[in-house]
Formats: structure tokens, C-alpha cells, sequence
């Protein structure tokens, strides 16, 4: 099937999903026309719109109406204006049906004045200096009075006392109105509390020692929120319980206790699921960058095998490269244990065959067992390091006889992974940064037929220029060679670029190749910028620059070697992420078939990076 009309055909299959669903449901069902703003002043119509969940008819449609959401519209437009200390706007709305059951909405706004927030005073603050009160709650004076921030940072006042052992705090707050917003909090603490008992209930299956060992807070030590908001989110990952309950009870202030109470709601130890979807996958040699696939995944899990809450589970995930159109398979059996010798971390034993096709001629089957020690305290942070041997397979078409070759090699590797993620949103990022570091150690005194060592490191970042238009860019390199300089290193690891993740001008992994086949080589650098906007609902804009470069080894690399790409995209926002549409030019082609295909069109979710 020719690649254009499999990402046309895709995209069918998502896009009734991502878009407003028209159904006749036996009443009729009226659509917006018009939304008209009247007596506005401060700001202009189209920022007040922004603000509205009915959307005028544009080139997408437009939405459904409702008194439901029309309702809520006027909401909005108060809240807003009150955000920026209009504290006595009104909205008043009509609407006004007209023929085809469309409708003209019509908001009448009265902004009133503005007031400014001139003075903050606080009292009965003791654990806390004044100063410090200042730095938290950070609200800043001459600015307009924004009554919603005021309450979220008194929040995030009672929060830093619970942090620090006092749960219990009231803060009256009270407001004087004389040219402008005099704020006054009157602060009343009281004593630090300590745990005297903590009582765990509902686990009918879960043994009460593997839950207390995930509760960070013991008898006799400071109350902390921050400490159990983390033993909650370590029982939620542990996959036993749905929900986790932990609530304060018999609270005695005049000595300075409490009580914690832990409620769990355990799920099924055992778990079948199947899945169907779309996402990005790792290549499963980390030679070429994550490519999108549509694939079908089917897990077994024990959560809690022999009571000692180790995991054991068996996963198998046919998919088909949607860049490719090739198809690819991942299966292993895993065996878990949450915690060693006391320490929480996650040591692995792990059976695995996995094999992908990236052409008619080229083909790599791997299978193997990986031991491993994983330390992942929250989804930020993330380190591995272990032991691999596994059985390569590898068959490709060999450029100059022009007949398929079968390698085979036996590896056996120490690895080490390492990423930190602080996006401020894991699918549509607009501020925050990511790092990695992917390495491993081939043969030496481990033995095998391959010695050589390869690493790989990226940092991307993301800028919030301004409302939702987003830059971001992202620097990778990757170097691999042979312990001793007369090997070579294996085809099957080289490093290959091309495709939606990398340089998008160029094909899956065909950034170089020769008849068809792709050639790898010894290092590897790209950096990709790109300018995110939005266009109208869901659907936003790119703009972008790729440029990388593949070379025999350190001393090869050159400027002019580099190559260039840029080009333009469409995104339409998914439950999924991104579903994206590139279209990407080769800057300066420099050879026949680089001019006969000007534009390159790929197709992934989510962002390339």
C-alpha cells in the first residue's frame, strides 16, 4: 500500500475521535453562528472569546449549543475579568435562534473598575518568619487584585504548615477597600503534631507489612504532607490498590498527636488486557530514532506472586511501522522484585524476543535474558544499569553482491540508562526540559563474538514564548567504536538517521543509504528546533529546522558534511498526544534522487521530540 494513502487512512481511523461527534439523538440540535461582544473595553473580543467553551463557525465547524454551556460562558467571562481585578463585572447574555437551527449568542458586558491589590499584612505567624511568609504566598502589591490567586496561595501557605507538622492552621483573610485592596490574614497555628499510631484497613490480599514499607512516616515522627502525598503515590505504584485513602484521625492538640489511618482498595492480583492503538516505539536496537505504530498488546500479570508482592507478567506486541510499513514484534516474560535488601528500588529478571523488519532486505531478530536494578522514584527520574546476553540475528542485503546476508553474533553487555524529565506536561510540553543517557559495554572479559562500547545522550527544551506558541529544540549525539581498533563494529548498531523523529526529509533510517539499503555509521549528531503554535481548536501549527550528520568515527566529523531539512506541520491534539503531519524539504539536495522527491511527508505521534 503506498505510504501517503496509509497515513490518509490513519488519520481517518483517529480523526472521528479527536472531533465533536454531530449525533441525532431524536430532539433537535442547534449550532453556534455568532458570538458577539458588546460594551467591552479593556480587552478586545477575540481574547474574551479564548476564554469561552462555545466557539463561533469557522472553517472546523462549530460547537453544539446548550443553556448548559452558554451558562457556564458567562462564568467565564466574570472569572476572567475578575483575575484582573474587575472585581464588580457583570454579564448578562441572549441568544437568538435563527433558520438551519443555527444560533447568534450575544454577551453584554459591564467592566466596572479596576482595583489594585496596594497593601498585604499578615499576624499570629510563629513557625514561619515574616519574610518567609512573604516568599510563599508572593503576592505582589501595585499589581491588579486577583481574588482566585489570593485563595490558591493561602492554600499554598496551609500546605507549607502542613510540610512542616502543623495540619491544623486557620487563616481568616479580610480585605479594606480604600484606593485600591488592602489584604490582612490573621494566622492562627496550632502545636506540631506527631504520629502516634498509624492503622492500615480493607487489605484483604496485600500483606500489612508490604504496604507499611511504602508509608515514609513512622510512630513518633513529625506529621509531613509532603511525606504522605509520597507514600501514596508509592502504594499507587506498587499496582495493588485502585484507590489509597490516608486520612488523620483522633487528633488531641492539647498533646500533639494524631493519628494516621491508611484505606486501601485492592485490585484483581491476576490481570488479562488486550489493547489496540496507536503511540511511538523504541527501536529496539537504538540505532535510529522512536518511530510511530499502530499495534496490538496483550499482557498476563501477577501482582503479588507467593504473597510477597514480587510481579511476575508476559507481554506480546505485534505492531506494524507506520513509517515502514513493515511489521515488527516484541514479546518477554518478566519477573520483579519492588525492593532489595531493604532499599526501594526494582531488580529485574527479563526473557525477551523481539524482532523488526525495517525493508524487504533488512531484518534483525533478537532474543535474550537482561538482569537489571531500576531506581525510579517518581516518573522525573528514572536509572538503570544491569547485565544483557542476547542472540543477534541479523540479515540484510549486501550492497555489493546484491543478495541477502544472515549474521549472527552472540553479545554480552553491561548497560546503564539514565533520564530525567522535567516537562511541565508529558504530551503537549510548553516549558521544562529533558535529559538522557542511554550506554552499554560490549564483550571484553564479559566474552562473546562482539567487543565495542556505544553511547548515546540528548537534552531537549522548551520554551513558553508566549500564550500557547511553544519553542522548542533538542541536541542528540552518539558515538560507538571497538575496543581494539582493528574490529569493526556490527551493521545491525550502527547509527542511522532519517524519518518523523529525526531529519524528516529524508526517509525512515535513508538519511544515507545506497540501493535501497540503509547505511549506518559510527557517530552520530542531530539537533532539531521547531516553533509550536495554534491554528484553530484543536489543531495547531509547526514550523522547523533539522540538521545532523553521520560519520566513521570522531576524527571524520565535518561542518559540510552536515545536512539540512525544514519544514511544516499540522498537529490535531489526541487523548494520545499529538497527531502530527509533517512536511519536510532537503535543503541544498545533492544527488538525483534527493531532487526528484522534493517534499517528504511523515506522519507520528506525538511531538518528534
Amino acid at each position: 500500500m503506498n505510504k501517503k494513502i496509509y497515513i490518509l487512512l490513519t488519520i481517518s481511523i483517529l480523526l472521528p475521535g479527536l472531533l465533536p461527534a454531530q449525533i441525532d439523538a431524536g430532539f433537535t440540535q442547534y449550532k453556534v453562528n455568532d458570538i458577539i461582544i458588546k460594551n467591552n473595553e479593556v480587552f478586545p473580543d477575540h481574547r474574551i472569546l479564548r476564554e469561552l467553551k462555545l466557539k463561533q463557525r469557522g472553517l472546523l465547524g462549530s460547537t453544539n449549543f446548550t443553556e448548559r454551556l452558554i451558562k457556564l460562558d458567562k462564568v467565564a467571562i466574570r472569572n476572567f475579568y475578575m483575575r484582573n481585578g474587575y472585581l464588580a463585572c457583570r454579564v448578562q447574555y441572549s441568544y437568538e435562534i435563527l433558520d438551519n437551527n443555527l444560533v447568534d449568542i450575544t454577551f453584554d458586558i459591564s467592566e466596572g473598575e479596576q482595583y489594585f491589590l496596594r497593601e498585604v499584612q499578615f499576624s499570629g505567624q510563629q513557625l514561619f518568619t515574616k519574610q518567609e511568609v512573604d516568599e510563599i504566598l508572593d503576592l505582589q502589591v501595585e499589581q491588579p487584585y486577583n481574588p482566585f490567586l489570593v485563595q490558591d496561595r493561602i492554600q499554598k501557605l496551609k500546605e507549607n504548615y502542613a510540610d512542616n507538622g502543623k495540619p491544623i492552621v486557620k487563616i481568616i483573610d479580610s480585605v479594606y477597600v480604600n484606593n485600591g485592596i488592602h489584604l490582612f490574614l490573621d494566622i492562627n497555628e496550632f502545636p506540631i503534631m506527631r504520629i502516634r499510631d498509624i492503622s492500615i484497613k480493607n487489605n484483604e490480599i496485600v500483606d500489612r507489612n508490604l504496604i507499611a514499607r511504602e508509608i515514609l512516616l513512622n510512630k513518633g515522627e513529625i506529621y509531613s504532607r509532603n511525606l504522605i502525598d509520597k507514600s501514596r503515590k508509592h502504594l499507587f505504584d506498587t499496582g495493588y490498590f485502585s484507590n489509597v485513602n490516608i486520612n488523620t484521625t483522633n487528633i488531641d492538640t492539647s498533646e500533639g498527636l494524631l493519628d494516621l489511618e491508611v484505606y486501601v482498595y485492592e485490585r484483581e492480583m491476576h490481570h488479562l488486557e488486550m489493547n489496540f492503538g496507536f503511540g511511538q516505539k523504541s527501536d529496539i536496537t537504538n540505532t535510529g530514532e522512536p518511530y510511530t505504530a499502530m499495534s496490538l498488546e496483550g499482557e498476563w500479570l501477577n501482582r503479588n506472586l507467593l504473597d510477597k508482592g514480587h510481579i511476575l507478567s508476559a507481554d506480546m506486541s505485534p505492531a506494524l511501522n507506520l513509517n515502514t510499513l513493515q511489521p515488527n514484534l516484541e514479546a518477554d516474560i518478566s519477573y520483579k522484585i519492588p525492593w532489595l535488601l531493604g532499599f526501594r528500588s526494582t531488580s529485574l529478571l527479563r526473557l525477551f524476543v523481539e524482532q523488526v523488519r525495517y525493508s524487504k532486505e533488512e531484518r534483525i531478530s533478537i532474543g535474550g535474558v537482561e538482569t537489571a536494578l531500576i531506581i525510579n522514584p517518581s516518573k522525573r527520574y528514572y536509572f538503570k544499569t544491569g547485565l544483557e546476553t542476547r542472540k543477534v540475528f541479523s540479515e540484510y542485503s549486501a550492497i555489493d553482491i546484491d543478495k541477502s546476508q544472515l549474521q549472527e553474533e552472540t553479545e554480552r553487555a553491561i548497560n546503564l540508562q539514565f533520564r530525567r524529565d522535567m516537562r511541565d506536561d508529558f504530551l503537549f510540553p510548553k516549558g521544562g526540559y529533558t535529559y538522557s543517557l542511554t550506554g552499554k559495554m560490549v564483550g571484553t572479559i564479559l566474552g562473546g563474538t562482539q567487543d565495542y562500547y556505544k553511547f548515546e545522550t540528548s537534552y531537549t527544551q522548551y520554551i513558553n514564548l508566549f500564550k500557547s506558541v511553544v519553542l522548542a529544540y533538542s541536541i542528540k549525539g552518539g558515538h560507538m567504536a571497538p575496543f581494539n581498533t582493528t574490529d569493526v563494529t556490527p551493521k545491525y548498531e550502527k547509527f542511522k538517521l532519517g524519518g518523523p523523529s529525526s531529519m524528516r526529509g529524508w526517509d525512515s533510517r535513508k538519511f544515507l543509504a545506497e540501493k535501497g539499503t540503509a547505511i549506518g555509521k559510527n557517530v552520530k549528531l542531530l539537533s532539531n528546533i521547531e516553533l509550536r503554535f495554534p491554528l484553530i481548536g484543536r489543531v495547531g501549527g509547526e514550523i522547523f529546522l533539522d540538521s545532523g550528520g553521520l560519520f566513521s568515527d570522531i576524527s571524520s566529523i565535518e561542518s559540510r558534511s552536515i545536512r539540512f531539512d525544514a519544514g511544516v506541520g499540522l498537529t490535531i491534539a489526541s487523548p494520545l498526544g499529538p497527531v502530527r503531519i509533517d512536511f519536510a524539504r532537503i535543503i541544498d539536495p545533492q544527488n538525483a534522487a534527493e531532487r526528484e522527491k522534493p517534499w517528504e511527508i511523515q506522519f507520528g505521534i506525538p511531538y518528534a521530540f
